[in-house]
């Protein structure tokens, strides 16, 4: 399992309050569906993702500390394609509302993006 060491996912992961970010997918769950206007930011912090585009599947994402969602949030555009879990995943979801908040507090972050 690696982890992507372009920012301090653990000064995430154990800052008080994150919890209210984290949220887990079963496999088969999407967490991103193509052509969707949703700009919420995700970070993989366990499990395996799929990107498709249409039905032609892309990537698989593993890398603990990948993010997920950045395309949309950075373009203001809808989603460029759609993401599936491929095993139980957990990740934290900064909503599109927060993630200004959430990259003052983590300016590390905004390098990765």
């Amino acid at each position: 399992m690696n982890v992507n060491s372009d920012f301090d996912l653990n000064s995430i992961l154990n800052s008080p309050g994150i919890g209210k970010y984290s949220v887990e997918f079963s496999a088969g769950d999407f967490i991103c569906l193509e052509g969707k206007d949703s700009r919420d930011l995700f970070i993989l912090t366990e499990g395996v993702l799929e990107v498709f585009k249409g039905q032609q599947k892309l990537a698989e994402i593993s890398e603990i500390g990948a993010l997920v969602g950045e395309i949309s949030f950075l373009l203001q555009q809808e989603r460029t394609a759609t993401v599936k879990a491929k095993s139980f995943v957990k990740a934290i979801c900064i909503p599109q509302d927060k993630i200004q908040l959430f990259l003052k507090e983590f300016p590390s972050l905004a390098w990765h993006i």
